[in-house]
C-alpha cells in the first residue's frame, strides 16, 4: 500500500546486534535466515548493527515492528518477548545507540505516529571478537526464524 508516493508495511522486522561480537550478532543473523522465507511488500526487514535515528521514518510507515536482539541481562540461550512502547523516560540522546523504546518516541516525536511494537530477545553467553554464536544462542536461531515468519503471516493476515 503507498500513501502519496510513500510505501506502507504492514510489519516491519529490525534485527540488530555488532556481527563481530559473537552473540551480539543474533539480530542480524536470524533477519538473514528470514529474508529467505519472506517475500512480501507489506513486510520490510532490517538488519543494523545499532538502532538509529533514521529508522524512524520507516517506523512511522509501518502499523507494527519486531525487534530482535541479544541481550545480557537473560541466562544463555534463554528467550523473551514482550509488547513494547514509546517511554517519554528513555534515554532518547543520540550518544551511542538507542534503545527500541527511544527509537519510537523519536518516532513520534519526528512523525506523529508510532507502530504497535514487540522486543524479541535471546541471552548471550559470549560477546567477544567472533562471527560465530555459542552453541546455547545458536540453538535459538532455527526457533526464531520460525516464530517471526509465523508472526509475520499472522500479521499479514490481519491487517
Amino acid at each position: 500500500m503507498f500513501v502519496g508516493s510513500l510505501r506502507m508495511y504492514e510489519v516491519t522486522v529490525i534485527g540488530y546486534g555488532a556481527s563481530l561480537r559473537q552473540d551480539d550478532g543474533f539480530g542480524p543473523i536470524v533477519l538473514a535466515e528470514l529474508e529467505s522465507l519472506v517475500d512480501d511488500p507489506r513486510a520490510k526487514l532490517i538488519s543494523c548493527q545499532t538502532l538509529t535515528p533514521e529508522l524512524a521514518e520507516i517506523l512511522s510507515r509501518s502499523r507494527q515492528v519486531i525487534f530482535v536482539d541479544a541481550c545480557a541481562e537473560l541466562p544463555p540461550g534463554d528467550v523473551a518477548f514482550r509488547q513494547i512502547g514509546n517511554d517519554e523516560s528513555a534515554d532518547v540522546s543520540l550518544v551511542h545507540f538507542l534503545s527500541p523504546e527511544a527509537l519510537l518516541v523519536w518516532t513520534q516525536r519526528l512523525y506523529g505516529h508510532v507502530p504497535t511494537a514487540e522486543l524479541w530477545l535471546v541471552g548471550v553467553q559470549e560477546t567477544g571478537l567472533s562471527e560465530e554464536l555459542t552453541p546455547p544462542v545458536q540453538s535459538r536461531v532455527a526457533e526464531f526464524v520460525t516464530r517471526l515468519e509465523s508472526r509475520i503471516v499472522q500479521i499479514l493476515a490481519n491487517p
